[in-house]
């Protein structure tokens, strides 16, 4: 259990607390507290104690002891995680935890030995607890000097050392309620990390003798997580039920009260949407310098509702390569061929979420048996109300230092009908490509891709500077056209 994780799962305790705590720390209150916390701990319920502490409660979660459990043979010890909780009065509570870390191990088996070692300086998170919300109002966090680092000494040893080392993360949480009486709420959860870098040495293999050191640093990435509509209320007991039942079979009662809970959670979220960035990678390698200028992507997707959608927009730019990487590792038209630059934006549309899960959750409710298969295709059946998804591919690039490639399109596609769609496909370098193909190794069998090539083009419209398109286009009779030339075999007879 990583200490982040247990420190949310904490806040997660509070919000199912329905009664108003104490302004003043008593060890009745504490107990009472330990009570109600310990069913969201699962089979983890020991590690977890709370104890009254002046005006505040000091809660302590014994990561120690769940180490030794789970992991017995292992030479690392975590320590203890100690938590601050005070009330302020009118449900609303200050949570607060601020302590280093740091351990280290070593371990003896078969011939090798591994040692390892980590440590974060500073590790301080606070945060406003609002128990009508059910979650944070605001928090705050701070990690920072962060270093990791583990070495292997041995004959069958497959990395000789590896290290981490991370500057800082800064983390906030905001989050309010937008239908108080409903217990809905939004919320947005951010993370930035800053100075990251490291360095590893592998061992010698059969195409690399004398192993292989590299380095490698990052200026900064993010990771954003926006959730509108949020069901905090019944998700606080959806979570209380999994953790109790976790290790314990499932029953009939407890498939019966999973459903109530669940339905009562419906639709979980209206959107969610979930940014990751990355800027400024750097690695230095013994056949030269690499580098990524950016990364950047983000998932949407709706949540358990009628009008289903998700869709992905990511972005590649600035990725270099070493020069002198030999053929052998990376052949030159992989080279060639990677991207300096690529864009995608695909979505996925008209399937319906809420149908499928509520016929699930009514035959859950009423009878505590698992699905038929019979019931199964119904909610396959409800979950495309159309009997097929629309995928959209929005205008994207890709660009290599051979080869640049434009496409977009969409199709209607569903497993028992005949998908049709359009798509404009460009491609400029295809004559390059053919003679990065020429001087590859021979023993890489790419000559017939020539042909390929080739033929392609023939379909293809070609411009003044050697842009190759192709429009193409299939119809729900399975008729498929290239710049409105119809292919052979395509639809039936020509």
């Amino acid at each position: 259990m990583k200490p982040r994780a247990t420190f949310f799962l904490t806040a997660l305790l509070v919000s199912a607390s329905p009664v108003a705590m104490a302004a003043t720390a008593t060890q009745q209150e504490a107990e009472r507290l330990t009570a109600l916390f310990k069913p969201f701990m699962g089979e983890a319920a020991d590690i977890l104690s709370v104890t009254a502490n002046g005006d505040h409660y000091d809660v302590k979660l014994d990561l120690t002891t769940l180490q030794k459990r789970t992991e017995p043979k292992s030479p690392i010890i975590i320590p203890p995680l100690l938590m601050k909780l005070e009330d302020q009065g009118g449900g609303k509570w200050q949570a607060a935890l601020a302590q280093p870390f740091e351990f280290s191990g070593k371990e003896t088996k078969d011939g090798k030995q591994t040692e390892g070692a980590a440590r974060v300086g500073g590790f301080f998170i606070s945060g406003a607890f609002d128990q009508t919300l059910g979650t944070f109002a605001a928090m705050t966090g701070n990690i920072s000097d962060v270093s990791f680092s583990i070495k292997e000494v041995g004959t069958d040893s497959k990395l000789n050392n590896f290290s981490f080392a991370m500057k800082e993360v800064a983390l906030d949480l905001n989050s309010g309620l937008t239908q108080p009486l409903a217990d809905v709420a939004d919320a947005r959860f951010h993370m930035k990390f800053n100075g990251i870098s490291g360095d590893a040495d592998l061992p010698p293999d059969e195409k690399m003798p004398d192993g292989i050191k590299f380095s490698f640093a990052l200026d900064s990435a993010s990771r954003t997580l926006d959730l509108k509509g949020m069901r905090t209320g019944a998700l606080t007991k959806l979570i209380a039920l999994v953790r109790k039942m976790e290790g314990k079979p499932e029953t009939d009662a407890s498939r019966k009260e999973a459903a109530q809970i669940f339905k009562q959670s419906l639709p979980v979220f209206d959107t969610a949407s979930f940014n990751s960035t990355m800027y400024g990678l750097s690695v230095v390698t013994p056949f030269g310098n690499a580098g990524l200028e950016s990364m950047v992507s983000d998932l949407s997707v709706n949540g358990i509702v009628a009008q289903g959608r998700a869709q992905l927009i990511a972005a590649i730019s600035g990725l270099t390569l070493p020069d002198g990487i030999p053929q052998e590792i990376l052949p030159k038209l992989a080279i060639g061929l990677m991207p300096k630059s690529m864009a995608i934006d695909i979505s996925v549309s008209d399937y319906d979420l809420a149908a499928p899960v509520a016929m699930l959750l009514d035959h859950l409710e009423k009878s505590g048996d698992e699905p038929s298969p019979e019931m199964e295709k119904l909610a396959l059946a409800a979950l495309l109300p159309r009997g097929e998804v629309t995928i959209t591919l929005a205008p994207g690039l890709y660009v290599s230092p051979a080869l640049t490639v434009g496409y977009e399109g969409s199709m209607v596609a569903g497993p028992e009908k005949m998908p049709f769609g359009q798509s404009t496909i460009s491609a400029k370098g295809l004559d390059q490509v053919i003679e990065l193909i020429k001087a590859a190794p021979k023993e890489l069998e790419l000559e017939n891709g020539i042909y390929g090539i080739l033929a392609a083009k023939g379909f293809g419209k070609v411009a003044e500077d050697g842009t190759v398109t192709w429009k193409i286009e299939t119809t729900r009779e399975g008729v498929v056209t290239v710049n409105g030339v119809k292919m052979p075999g395509t639809g039936g007879a020509n």
